[in-house]
């Protein structure tokens, strides 16, 4: 039985958000997982990984690690057997436009996902800062 583009999503999505739990790292890719979609809609998908990958910490960065495995797994990324978060920005930064949109659109979808088990399952709520 054929599943669909959401489930698969969804159930990765989830196994990454279990992967998670009890890690040190659950906070940070929590709190990336809800500021992510925004900082990609308002500087681009590139700027918003350059930015990312310059600022944050682990969570935050294995949360990079997991959409480019996502985005690998939909055709979208080079890279082997798998992709990581230097596959996923060299090619936000040398697709072309319309490979540069469907990345953009593929990395958003995913993190819809991203954002629901950060709350369900992380237990980390958008307004979270981690007390900072």
């Amino acid at each position: 039985m054929s599943r669909t583009r959401e489930q698969v999503r969804g159930q990765k999505a989830f196994e990454h958000a279990e992967a998670l739990k009890g890690s040190a790292d659950k906070d940070d890719y929590g709190r990336y997982a809800h500021k992510l979609p925004i900082l990609i809609r308002t500087a681009g998908l590139a700027q918003a990984i350059a930015f990312t990958e310059a600022k944050a910490k682990g969570g935050a960065l294995k949360l990079l690690d997991h959409l480019a495995e996502q985005a690998h797994a939909s055709g979208l990324l080079e890279g082997g057997k798998s992709a990581n978060r230097s596959v996923l920005s060299a090619a936000s930064k040398s697709a072309n436009l319309a490979a540069y949109r469907m990345l953009t659109h593929e990395i958003q979808a995913c993190l819809v996902w991203y954002k629901r088990f950060a709350v369900s399952v992380l237990d980390v709520a958008a307004g979270d800062d981690g007390g900072k």
